[in-house]
């Protein structure tokens, strides 16, 4: 039985639970791992010197294109298999766009950690037994979707397992249902949920929604987004972040300063600088790429995974009294662009349009057409809202020159003429790699 006052409570020494658990746990990884050994080797670092979090910067990282090559060379898994096939209870997948998605096995084992640390986010986030949750998670075979919906059950909470699509029969359900709901999906999808409710006559606020989840996307990093989920819903909205290749993390409390990092005794975590790969000491107001490696894991783990994720540390004490690591997100590195020597991230032009709401609707789409270096003005496709003055681009224009310190190429669309999506938005599109704007 998951024990909500145990499995929350804060560690008393975090550095010594990782200095208990790490040891064996590369010391299996160096018995089962094809990989891994080859890696090591090449780096000329014995694992078996590694015993403590800051002995970890001996080893090298790990990147996904390489577990990703790893799975082509040696299917299904690749060589981080670790547990034999018929130990291995459950297959799912990363996301991605293009290509064959990887692979990620768990053991029973594996699954119980990861429900646990699913079980702790959603205690940090709000959720309670006696909530029904609206999975509206993808389910076809990304992590997402079935290891979320299994952390909310562990954590007590009643689950129906939606998943995403036909939006209006959700809705007519919710409505019949007349019950108290928790909706678990992207911040994207809650406003496409309300769109579509307003098209079939119905009020969102009217339909009971009065505690939200989210994840899959930093939207709710974004003040305005945020507001504009609760004022739709008339509910409150928490942000929790995970990865694919890890499951849940980390989520805010009712205080929102900042994400807590939910993982005790499950992974070890760095802060490093993304472009030399240095260690960062985790202090307020440090800013770096956070990386992982599993403490535990049997099958598919993780030893100094770089999860791409900028983030700024929050060092002051927090209300909840949770003394854990506690971060905001900057920006995905994948995502980040270079204008003429400016660090340019999606969430940045995001904050800025939903503040200048309602003139915009703070939609809006990226463009890349060139190679970089990015020494042009990127086109930024912005939807009107209800300002139809003359001076709108400038006004946009110079608005995010004056945050962000570059000069974008505004180019102003009908509302609603972005589509709404339904998974994760995406907002940035390089047409030099052919990516077709949707």
């Amino acid at each position: 039985m998951w024990d909500a006052e145990v499995e929350c409570a804060e560690p008393a020494d975090e550095a010594a639970l990782v200095a208990a658990r790490l040891p064996a746990q590369l010391a299996y990884v160096a018995q089962t791992s094809p990989f891994y050994r080859e890696l090591w080797q090449t780096a000329g670092v014995d694992a078996s010197t590694i015993r403590t979090l800051d002995d970890l910067a001996h080893l090298p990282f790990t990147e996904k294109d390489e577990l990703r090559r790893s799975q082509d060379a040696a299917p299904p898994f690749g060589g981080t298999q670790g547990a034999p096939l018929e130990q291995i209870a459950r297959i799912q997948c990363t996301g991605g766009t293009t290509g064959v998605p990887m692979r990620m096995g768990f053991t029973k084992s594996d699954l119980d950690w990861l429900d646990d640390v699913a079980a702790r986010a959603t205690w940090c986030a709000g959720g309670r037994p006696g909530d029904i949750v609206l999975e509206c998670m993808n389910y076809s075979m990304y992590v997402g979707g079935v290891t979320d919906h299994m952390g909310f059950e562990r954590a007590g909470l009643c689950v129906l397992p939606y998943g995403v699509g036909n939006s209006l029969r959700l809705l007519e359900l919710v409505e019949a249902m007349a019950t108290p709901w928790l909706l678990y999906s992207t911040p994207a999808y809650a406003l496409r949920l309300a769109q579509v409710a307003r098209e079939h006559g119905m009020d969102p606020r009217a339909l009971r929604m009065t505690k939200g989840i989210f994840s899959g996307e930093g939207g709710l990093q974004v003040p305005g987004f945020r507001d504009l989920i609760e004022e739709t819903w008339g509910c409150t909205a928490q942000d929790v972040y995970g990865l694919s290749e890890t499951g849940v993390m980390a989520a805010e409390c009712e205080h929102r300063t900042g994400l807590h990092l939910v993982t005790r005794g499950h992974f070890a975590t760095e802060l490093i600088d993304p472009a030399s790969g240095a260690v960062i000491a985790p202090e307020d107001g440090a800013e770096g790429e956070l990386v992982f490696t599993n403490l535990g894991r049997e099958a598919s783990f993780l030893v100094r995974y770089r999860s791409h994720d900028l983030v700024r540390i929050h060092g002051a004490p927090c209300a909840c009294g949770r003394t854990g690591l506690r971060f905001s997100m900057i920006g995905r590195s994948d995502d980040m662009f270079i204008v003429r020597g400016v660090n340019v991230f999606p969430l940045g032009v995001q904050d800025i349009l939903y503040g200048m709401r309602p003139a915009v609707t703070g939609e809006f789409r990226i463009i890349l057409d060139q190679e970089p270096p990015i020494d042009y003005a990127p086109r930024v496709l912005v939807e009107r809202g209800d300002d139809d003055a003359d001076d709108l681009v400038v006004r946009v224009t110079d608005a995010i020159q004056q945050r962000l310190n570059f000069t974008p190429s505004i180019e102003l669309v009908p509302a609603e003429s972005l589509p709404r999506a339904e998974r994760k938005s995406k907002r940035l599109y390089r047409t030099y790699l052919g990516e077709v704007p949707e």
